[in-house]
């Protein structure tokens, strides 16, 4: 698959991995990572998880998962809202920072 090519689903991701030899939970360990770290990249995201697929198959994280990684120029992650505080957080940070 090349960089210009449609990003591949969760089943063939899985089924290219497995065509090539090993299984999602191989790939984490090899990576020193949890085991069931590959298998949460492909359904809710985990950065380490997805960089030891993204290796592992030659692609970039940012083509194997576009919505993850909005700017995907330099394949590297965007700050998003999923990752700021939370808004009570937030506001105790303000309060903080009035007194």
């Amino acid at each position: 698959m090349t960089e210009t090519e449609t990003p591949m689903d969760r089943h063939a991701i899985v089924a290219e991995i497995h065509r090539r030899g090993t299984s999602l939970r191989k790939l984490a360990k090899a990576a020193d990572l949890e085991a069931s770290a590959c298998c949460m990249a492909l359904s809710r995201g985990h950065r380490a998880g997805e960089q030891a697929i993204a290796d592992f198959l030659g692609i970039s994280p940012a083509t194997l998962w576009p919505d993850r990684y909005p700017s995907s120029s330099q394949g590297e992650p965007t700050p998003t809202k999923a990752g700021s505080a939370s808004p009570k957080a937030a506001a105790a940070t303000d309060k903080r920072r009035a007194a």
